[in-house]
């Protein structure tokens, strides 16, 4: 509950400044997938031979992750999950400073064009 909560939170926050401020949100967010990535690189450092996290090769990813990622049930590892989580992250890095590197006309067009959503739209939670 706590994690829905802290998430409710961060959206009701993070909508409004990126309509607001979009170039700096969204290179903040790249600056934080970077760190997302380089802690991910570290943990898969250790889940080597000998490493700390070693046992992360033999322990099962969670079930949200195998449907999430659409892993082969069974098949997958911590360390996959961490791979994924990886990948995902450098995905939206560079989603994220390519958006901060746009100037206000252009994302008016990329929006325009319906690529983008207009965020300004986008100031409460939708019901589930």
């Amino acid at each position: 509950l706590a994690s829905c909560v802290s998430m409710a939170i961060d959206f009701l926050i993070a909508v409004p400044l990126i309509a607001v401020a979009p170039r700096p949100c969204h290179r903040t967010l790249a600056y934080l997938c970077e760190d997302t990535i380089n802690v991910c690189t570290k943990c898969l450092e250790e889940t080597k031979q000998g490493g700390a996290l070693e046992h992360w090769n033999r322990t099962p990813a969670p079930e949200i992750a195998t449907n999430y990622w659409k892993f082969e049930s069974g098949r997958s590892n911590a360390a996959d999950m961490i791979k994924a989580i990886r990948a995902d992250r450098s995905h939206h890095l560079l989603v994220n400073h390519t958006l901060a590197g746009l100037t206000s006309a252009q994302r008016a067009k990329i929006r325009n064009a319906g690529i983008l959503p207009d965020t300004k739209a986008q100031t409460k939670i939708p019901s589930q």
